[in-house]
């Protein structure tokens, strides 16, 4: 019976577990003892929450490892604003993917390929941001040309 006043339906449903309480709750228990290996996952199993958290910080910090430890252009040690920087540009097809490869699973494919160098470096968010959006880092100094035209040279990014 659809009720129209929220108390009512919460005074119904506390009447219908006040009286059917001990079956609910047996009913509970053999539904958990027959779904134990697949309804609880622990912190130690792959598709636990904590475990892939724990796990894509862990490949991060060894690819942060494999390419130096700091940004290429301004020197920037901390873990948290490192990032993989694609030195051509990403691309689809890269890792024989149909699509653009970043995040965790570019650290797994680099990691399977030995940390190539020839591709990739180690940049920080800004110098990396920059470089996509404007095409030089704030990093890079400015070479004034003779009629006062500002050219980049190519030192650190």
């Amino acid at each position: 019976m659809p009720y129209t006043n929220r108390a009512d339906r919460l005074a119904c449903q506390a009447r219908y577990y006040a009286r059917n309480c001990s079956r609910l709750r047996a009913a509970g228990r053999a539904y958990h003892a027959k779904h134990r290996e697949c309804g609880i996952l622990r912190p130690e199993e792959p598709n636990h929450p904590t475990y892939c958290r724990t796990s894509r910080l862990r490949i991060k910090q060894e690819a942060i490892a494999a390419y130096g430890g700091k940004c290429q252009c301004c020197g920037e040690t901390q873990g948290d604003f490192l990032t993989i920087d694609h030195i051509n540009g990403r691309q689809k097809g890269e890792f024989g993917k149909t699509y653009k490869v970043g995040g965790e699973e570019l650290y797994r494919c680099l990691k399977k390929r030995g940390w190539p160098k020839d591709a990739f470096r180690l940049l920080c968010m800004n110098c990396n941001f920059a470089l996509g959006k404007f095409g030089r880092c704030p990093h890079t100094p400015i070479v004034v040309g003779e009629n006062g035209d500002g050219l980049y040279t190519k030192s650190g990014g």
